[in-house]
């Protein structure tokens, strides 16, 4: 048997014993020593606990409900009723205040959302499709980052206590992945697709950060590469993601722009 057919059993066997539920972000309240720290996770489950198959799109198709949740310290609490599909993305504790982003689909429409303590707010009004994907807190202000569609593709934005301002304008696909704020300025990373897809089914994609709204290309567009997560450390960005370059993902950093393989090319 071939090592490529290995590697796919493999994989298969890993998804097949996945449950019918599924985790985002992860926070640990480091306000307390290692032992007694409060876990906070954040993710769905479906509606139908009998439901075991990790395949999301059977389940969609026959109409069960994602149940967006919060798991702390393993105890799962429901965010919503679990005859509304709700989904959870991202979760940040502040003076003993729970945030958590997600969203919620009312009358066939995404809601972009956010709890607070378990009190939901929205944040779009549902005429057109919106998610949240990232949640920061610096100085008590409470920054979002999610994204809403307009009339061709979805255009980044920031809310920032609740006031949103547009990061792109929709004109070319974008995603949002993941925001940080350092000294007041705001820090977002994504991607961004700029022209035609090519005949090789390349998406154009180049990682992007985003500083105070000021679009930074971290790729040439010569591979299709995604940022995903960011993090700022005394004035240095750190912009982790990855490349794909003749079909094999190769894990990046950006330090400052400039690119670094974490996995073999």
């Amino acid at each position: 048997m071939n090592s490529y057919i290995i590697k796919l059993l493999f994989t298969i066997s890993i998804v097949s014993i996945l449950m019918s539920c599924k985790t985002n972000k992860i926070l640990t309240d480091t306000s307390k020593t290692l032992n007694d720290a409060d876990i906070y996770v954040v993710g769905y489950e479906y509606n139908d606990s009998k439901f075991e198959s990790s395949i999301e799109e059977i389940a969609d198709e026959v109409g069960m409900k994602h149940v967006a949740k919060l798991w702390k310290n393993g105890e799962d609490i429901d965010l919503e009723s679990n005859e509304l599909y709700s989904d959870a993305k991202s979760v940040v504790v502040n003076n003993n205040d729970v945030y958590i982003v997600g969203s919620v689909i009312l009358d066939n429409e995404y809601v972009a959302t956010i709890w607070k303590n378990g009190k939901i707010q929205k944040l779009t009004n549902g005429k057109t499709a919106a998610h949240t994907s990232s949640l920061f807190i610096d100085n008590n202000n409470v920054y979002i980052l999610g994204a809403q569609y307009n009339t061709k593709n979805y255009a980044i934005k920031l809310w920032k206590n609740g006031v949103y301002t547009d990061v792109t304008n929709g004109e070319n696909p974008t995603n949002d992945a993941s925001i940080f704020v350092y000294k007041g300025d705001e820090y977002i990373c994504g991607h961004e697709q700029s022209g035609n897809k090519n005949k090789h089914y390349r998406n154009n994609s180049v990682a992007k950060i985003w500083k105070n709204g000021k679009p930074q290309n971290l790729s040439n567009g010569l591979n299709d590469s995604y940022a995903l997560s960011l993090f700022v450390d005394n004035g240095t960005t750190n912009v982790v993601g990855y490349e794909i370059e003749n079909d094999k993902y190769i894990a990046k950093l950006w330090k400052n722009g400039k690119s670094q393989n974490l996995s073999d090319a």
